[in-house]
């Protein structure tokens, strides 16, 4: 069940962490609006309905309000990679993958991995489309840069390679964190040693 919430927490956010922490842990199609309203302690049956509208409502708020600081991080390190002579793709890959792979580092961010990790299961719209409440200008700028570099790849084959490397990123950081829950040995590693390797794996895919 989701850690309970300060008193603070407005209506609006108490339904949405309530939400994020159910469908990270049951599934998103486990889990009904109802249970996910009285989880949040919501008397009034439309509160839910209210703020978000339906489930999609609700699932996009939960996705576009951790990707804000992830979209922040990546332009700022695609300013960087930019200011550089030049840059390879491995440098490129590096970049793109930091802010996803820092949301190892809280619960949120670990419930965020595995409700992406869902729904990259059901369609490729947050790859192609990018995130539905705003433009998703550091997605765009990701394949304009990779786009740049030097490569025998075709057009195709580079927008198919970062749709991979995306897809890969976020299954296998779901599989690390469901394993971590396990509370077992985690056959991939501590969080250092499975970072290293899904960093060389995502450099090979973009590279070979």
């Amino acid at each position: 069940m989701p850690a309970p919430l300060s008193d603070k927490a407005s209506t609006r956010d108490r339904i949405l962490q309530t939400a994020e922490a159910l469908f990270a842990e049951r599934g998103i199609d486990a889990v009904s609006m109802n249970e996910i309203n009285k989880a949040a302690g919501q008397k009034n049956t439309s509160s839910l309905h209210y703020h978000f509208g339906n489930k999609e409502g609700l699932l996009q708020a939960i996705v576009y309000s951790q990707y804000q600081d992830i979209e922040l991080a990546l332009q700022a390190a695609m300013d960087e990679l930019e200011r550089q002579s030049g840059f390879t793709a491995e440098q490129l890959v590096e970049t793109l993958i930091a802010p996803f792979i820092n949301k190892l580092n809280s619960q949120r961010g670990r419930y965020y991995i595995l409700i992406v990790s869902q729904l990259l299961s059901k369609s490729a719209d947050l790859l192609t489309l990018g995130h539905p409440m705003q433009e998703d200008k550091a997605r765009l700028r990701a394949f304009a840069l990779f786009e740049t570099l030097d490569s025998a790849l075709t057009r195709e084959e580079k927008v198919a390679r970062m749709i991979l490397l995306s897809t890969l990123l976020f299954h296998s950081l779901a599989s690390y964190v469901r394993f971590e829950q396990r509370q077992q040995a985690n056959p991939l590693g501590d969080q250092a040693f499975f970072i290293h390797n899904l960093t060389l794996t995502l450099k090979s895919m973009i590279t070979a």
